[in-house]
This record gives C-alpha cells, structure tokens and sequence, in this order.
C-alpha cells in the first residue's frame, strides 16, 4: 500500500481563507489537525512566508493534512499556486521540504513551502501565527 503524504500549511490555504487554492486542499486531503515546525515565520504584507530554523525555540504554527489517493495532481497544483518548478523564474520564490511536524505529542514528516528569496527586509511575525496574533 502507498503512504500518503502530508503537508503543512501556515498561511492562505489554511481553513477559513477564502483562497480557491485553500478550498482545493481541503477537498483532496484529510485534516489532520494543528501543529508547528520549527521557523521563523515573515510578513510579506497579502501572505507570510517561512524558513526552517535550527533554534527549537522557533515555531511556526499552522494546519497538517493528510493528501488523499491520487495526491500527485494536488501536489503538483499546490506546487503551481506558490511558484515551485522550472517553469517559474529562478530561484522560485518558495520551495518545498520535508521537515518534522510536531501534533500533539506526535512528530509527523509533511511537506512545507520555505520561502526562498533575500529576508533581510521583511517583517517577523514573532507569534509564528497567521494571521498576526
């Protein structure tokens, strides 16, 4: 049997958002629940972006799902909404890892967009919450 993969979502796809691509997710996955991995989580005014950390003190938050049976085409659509693939300018804006996602008391590996450009000018959302708390 294959293994379904997860990815995690921490700004305009999660639920509540009103974001096609949000609606999309949400139709081709199975909530799991809430968690975070470890990042730092920036403000690029209309959404937020993220970069892993080392720190264990840094904490992105958001929603884990559980992509369904045929997850190849929402994995590629997903890919297509933030910019990741040859066919986008180089570097992307955003790539994609596998990292450690903490749920509770369980540690889940899921796929996460990391922002990729220069970040020096942009705004921390120290909560690593979306929207801002």
């Amino acid at each position: 049997m294959e293994h379904l993969p997860f990815i995690f979502v921490y700004g305009t796809l999660m639920r509540g958002f009103k974001n096609p691509f949000a609606v999309y997710l949400q139709r081709n996955s199975t909530y799991i629940g809430q968690g975070y991995f470890h990042g730092i989580l920036y403000d690029l005014g209309a959404y937020p972006a993220a970069i892993p950390s080392k720190n264990t003190e840094d904490k992105v938050y958001g929603e884990l799902y559980q992509l369904k049976e045929n997850w190849i085409p929402v994995l590629n659509a997903m890919d297509e909404y933030e910019g990741v693939g040859v066919q986008f300018p180089q570097p992307n804006q955003y790539y994609r890892e596998n990292v450690n996602i903490y749920l509770d008391e369980q540690e889940i590996i899921a796929w996460v967009y990391f922002y990729h450009n220069p970040r020096y000018y942009k705004r921390i959302i120290t909560s690593g919450r979306y929207p801002k708390h």
